[in-house]
């Protein structure tokens, strides 16, 4: 996801800064190679960074979060699920999510939850003819939310903002129903959510 993210913000014109423990060799991968992409060590990339996407495993998003406050009013954009072991369920779910306890442990961060809900294959290529996948996203802060709505218009989604981070409670699981099709049910991860409104 992190490398497909950076490649198509790049192509809709922003500077990326990706973090990386082994920037030398992750800088060699072919999507990586871009003018407007820089591979550098994961500190130098949230202190260049107004907006940083949380590409990682949910096993270690809270102490990196953790390790990197205060975040100085970084906006967060929360791409994780908090997906159990065996990947049929979800750790968290109902009284809190993965993005509010993002939100706990990250002091000074402005968290969205965004990008949850597409594959790769979809964050690719979020067009189906005529029709744009919609991306739901949610947060407190509404310059946040502002912001990324944005950025997913520029990735190519049809953004649909949920309201408050707490919404990240109802996104978490419709993204478990997104793996759920398209590995146990045939749908494969050319899919994508839409709404409709009349």
């Amino acid at each position: 996801m992190g490398r497909t993210l950076a490649r198509r913000l790049a192509d809709a014109g922003y500077r990326v800064v990706v973090g990386s423990r082994n920037p030398v060799e992750k800088g060699q991968h072919p999507d990586l190679k871009h003018d407007k992409i820089e591979v550098v060590s994961v500190e130098s990339a949230i202190e260049a960074a107004p907006v940083c996407f949380l590409a990682v495993p949910w096993n270690s998003m809270l102490p990196l979060v953790q390790q990197h406050a205060p975040w100085h009013n970084t906006i967060l954009v929360d791409c994780s699920n908090p997906l159990n072991r065996t990947f049929d369920g979800l750790e968290l779910g109902h009284h809190t999510s993965a993005a509010e306890e993002i939100a706990k442990h990250a002091q000074g961060a402005r968290v969205v939850k965004a990008l949850n809900t597409a594959s790769v294959e979809v964050m690719n290529n979020p067009r189906f003819g005529d029709t744009a996948a919609t991306m739901f996203f949610c947060g407190d802060d509404e310059a946040a939310k502002n912001s990324v709505g944005d950025i997913l218009i520029a990735l190519g989604f049809a953004p649909i903002d949920c309201g408050a981070l707490q919404q990240a409670r109802n996104l978490e699981p419709l993204a478990m129903l997104y793996i759920h099709l398209a590995v146990r049910r045939g749908f494969g991860s050319h899919f994508g959510f839409t709404t409709l409104k009349r």
